[in-house]
């Protein structure tokens, strides 16, 4: 038998998919529908559960009822805070009275104040921000199904006055400390591990950017020789041909440096993905500091160094990404090429952008 998947409500931002192009309304849609599409549909699927959007529901009847409805009864909410949308802060508070699990979304830098205490899972709009975000909600939809986590504070002291008749209610106002205990993950790495990690990480992320210049200046010489090859050709009465021939070998040239290239943004993806959880867990807390202890300077430095190297970097890149479509125009072998070059250029684009995003987290916090 086919065991039935979890219900869960999805509650975000509608906004109006009938709206003009470029009208907040309509940018509201779009950015909720990527949201939906890339993010929380793909996580619960992974994670056998049944997501529905409140305006996916086929049912007749009166849409704020059933959405009333289901926050009451569903076994799951996922609940979007991009931007504090008025209407989703509501269905938020109402799923609050229930002490049923409810997991938090929202874009980095987008959340409104008055949740930002509560553990949110937030994600950037970048292929590799969506990527991770992903593998991050997976864990929690599970987690939550699993029925480890308490109730927020809100929740507890309402459902505190709870009548004894609501066995449900009354087993969220409080647990046992034995069963709270166990609620705790007691493999979870200390504050101090996790900084000793993220600060070796952010050595390591430096030394991975690093084949990507390497690359690019190795893309670079291969021009530089066929544009001398040319010249000569041209000057001999090559023509053409001769422009064509060296065009081919210069595709050759290249095809020999894309693997290295292929696995440098591979391994760069890679370590960004080690090493983030840490690094978030730090820039939340680092206003607050750790246990008495701020975060050691050492740690400030180097993020922002290495958020300002990449920064510097991926503008060199964008404009080289450019310049690789317009030269690949010139032959069949260098168009192929250079799509793949320009290809791993781009991931790396994306990728790095949370080293960007990480700087400016840090700046934000200390400032």
């Amino acid at each position: 038998m086919t065991k039935k998947k979890s219900e869960c409500l999805v509650i975000c931002p509608i906004g109006d998919k009938n709206a003009q192009l470029g009208t907040p309304e309509r940018e509201v849609w779009e950015r909720s529908i990527e949201t939906w599409e890339r993010l929380i549909e793909p996580a619960c699927q992974e994670a056998g559960i049944e997501a529905l959007r409140a305006d996916h529901i086929d049912e007749t009847g009166e849409i704020p009822e059933q959405v009333c409805r289901l926050l009451r009864t569903a076994e799951l909410v996922i609940a979007d805070l991009t931007s504090g949308n008025a209407n989703v802060m509501y269905e938020l508070g109402l799923r609050h009275t229930t002490g049923l699990p409810t997991v938090q979304i929202g874009e980095r830098g987008r959340l409104p104040f008055d949740v930002s205490a509560i553990r949110t899972n937030m994600f950037i709009r970048t292929e590799y921000g969506y990527i991770a975000a992903r593998k991050e909600l997976v864990s929690t939809l599970k987690s939550a199904l699993a029925g480890r986590g308490l109730p927020v504070t809100a929740t507890r002291v309402w459902l505190s006055f709870a009548d004894d008749s609501e066995p449900r209610q009354k087993q969220a106002t409080s647990l046992p400390l034995e069963e709270a205990e166990g609620l705790v993950d007691l493999d979870e790495p200390g504050y101090l591990e996790k900084m000793v990690s993220s600060q070796q990480g952010l050595e390591s992320l430096a030394s991975k950017v690093e084949p990507m210049t390497r690359a690019v200046e190795e893309i670079n010489q291969v021009w530089e020789t066929a544009t001398e090859e040319i010249r000569r050709s041209d000057a001999t009465g090559g023509g053409a041909g001769g422009r064509l021939a060296a065009a081919e070998r210069a595709a050759r040239r290249l095809e020999r440096i894309e693997p290295a290239l292929r696995d440098g943004v591979e391994d760069f993806s890679s370590t960004i993905h080690s090493v983030a959880p840490g690094l978030d867990f730090i820039l939340d807390q680092i206003g607050e500091g750790f246990g008495g202890e701020k975060v050691p300077g050492v740690f400030v430095g180097g993020l922002r160094t290495l958020g300002q190297t990449v920064e510097k970097s991926n503008e060199r890149i964008a404009t080289f990404i450019a310049t690789l479509n317009e030269i690949g125009s010139a032959s069949r072998g260098l168009r192929r090429v250079n799509s793949r070059l320009g290809g791993h250029l781009q991931r790396f684009l994306e990728v790095s952008e949370v080293i960007i995003e990480w700087r400016r987290r840090l700046d934000r916090a200390l400032s």
